[in-house]
């Protein structure tokens, strides 16, 4: 079996371990960065005809798009013509403008991470399916005997917009704040915090991906909440959550103070972590179109 993955493989980006997960199943992975090849062939059109005479060329089982925003869905329709088609839409649910939109009408399938977010997706197609974001073994473990070096952390972007929420927490709560962090230096920072933040959007759709790298690196987690995430994790057992700057505050005082407790939680998040990498991320995706399409 063989799938045309349509992603970004720069060296940051998860879609390397979610090709890997493929290939873990057995499945030969072809890998076409759609954004280094607009680089390379100057425009969108050229760059969707030469993806779309590869996929003709190497007839794939299914071409996976990951978001692939810039690429006219035209690109879509021709590759339906060879092979099974799917939408992998990470994204928070505010990027996702006209363009997206008619690309989840053309797939036969979209995979989604916003699990509250279902009907929204089954508007634009019924063969939607919340599937969870997965962390990169390679990159999102466990470092025995790693030193504390931080009390409390948050690792990434504080802005406005989805996450506005963010600035007043920085500005009420007394945390170290550092971006641009990833890969290992990140898995590193994470082992080496005792209290590590994480911030769901504004309007609690969803969570990114920094919840399952931190749950994955063993990293006591606090984050506030989001829509239907007991379905996944649970507060006090796995990560711990705060719904307000107040609360926060209590939270941070009570489990910097009790070291058994934290890590009772955070190798028990760690634990839950491992249901949701690559290998199971792209097994989900395989059983869910291929099975259903057997006799």
């Amino acid at each position: 079996m063989k799938v045309l993955f349509v992603a970004v493989f720069d060296p940051n980006s998860t879609n390397n371990c979610q090709a890997r997960g493929f290939e873990q199943n057995g499945w030969k992975v072809i890998k076409y960065d759609y954004r280094l090849s607009l680089q390379k062939f100057g425009s969108v059109p050229a760059r969707d005809q030469h993806l779309i005479d590869l996929c003709i060329k190497e007839a794939p089982n299914l071409v996976l798009f990951s978001k692939c925003n810039i690429m006219d869905s035209r690109v879509i329709d021709e590759c339906n013509k060879v092979a099974k088609s799917a939408m992998w839409y990470m994204d928070d649910i505010h990027n996702a403008d006209l363009e997206l939109r008619t690309k989840l009408t053309k797939c036969d399938y979209v995979f989604y991470t916003c699990e509250s977010l279902a009907e929204f997706f089954k508007k634009y197609n019924q063969n939607s399916h919340f599937l969870h974001q997965c962390p990169d073994e390679k990159l999102n473990y466990l470092i025995p005997n790693a030193e504390y070096s931080r009390d409390v952390c948050f690792i990434g972007h504080i802005g406005g917009g989805s996450h506005r929420e963010r600035l007043m927490y920085k500005k009420e709560v007394k945390f170290d704040h550092v971006q641009g962090v990833f890969g290992l230096d990140h898995n590193k920072m994470v082992n080496e915090c005792k209290i590590n933040l994480s911030f769901a959007a504004a309007d609690q759709a969803g969570v990114s991906v920094r919840t399952y790298k931190i749950l994955a690196s063993a990293g006591f987690l606090m984050t506030s909440p989001w829509h239907d995430m007991e379905n996944t994790f649970k507060d006090g057992k796995h990560l711990v959550v705060f719904n307000s700057p107040e609360e926060l505050k209590e939270k941070i005082e009570y489990y910097l103070k009790n070291p058994e407790e934290r890590d009772k939680i955070r190798f028990a998040g760690h634990k839950e972590a491992q249901k949701y990498m690559p290998n199971r991320w792209a097994k989900n995706i395989i059983d869910t179109i291929f099975k259903r399409e057997q006799p």
